[in-house]
């Protein structure tokens, strides 16, 4: 199972944008996506050609927070890597100041490989789901879209 998607229009730390929720199989998780640079809209739009890149190039990422680039120094991401039929998740924080904006709305960053410990051979937190999960996900995201 595989789900992204934005519930309601709020505001945290004086920024308005949407709660979301991520689910992975049993995991889920909140988050809040800033709607200071990129609208429901182009975040839906990222999510359907990110899902479709991962079919494609197997490696991609869901942005699902993107503030306004002239005074945000990071974006928060869920890079996702696919291996056989297996589809592998972390969330990452892309640094500003390691790849150019119109690199990261793309999908052209280059995150790196998929790794499951960091430099200090400690686990980096990984969610996996099967990639039957991202074929519904794009169907889905598709009909919203129409």
């Amino acid at each position: 199972m595989f789900d992204l998607f934005l519930e309601k229009s709020g505001n945290f730390y004086d920024e308005d944008g949407y709660w979301g929720k991520i689910i992975i199989n049993d995991f889920n998780e909140r988050f809040f996506s800033n709607t200071t640079f990129f609208d429901k809209a182009s975040y839906q739009k990222q999510w359907r050609h990110a899902a479709e890149l991962l079919l494609k190039k197997k490696k991609s990422y869901f942005l699902v927070s993107v503030g306004n680039p002239d005074t945000s120094n990071f974006f928060m991401s869920w890079p996702c890597y696919l291996q056989d039929d297996i589809v592998y998740l972390q969330n990452k924080m892309i640094l500003a100041d390691q790849h150019p904006l119109d690199k990261i709305i793309s999908n052209e960053a280059d995150l790196g490989d998929l790794r499951f410990t960091n430099e200090d051979d400690q686990k980096i937190s990984t969610w996996e789901t099967d990639i039957q999960s991202f074929v519904n996900f794009i169907d889905k995201i598709n009909k919203i879209q129409e």
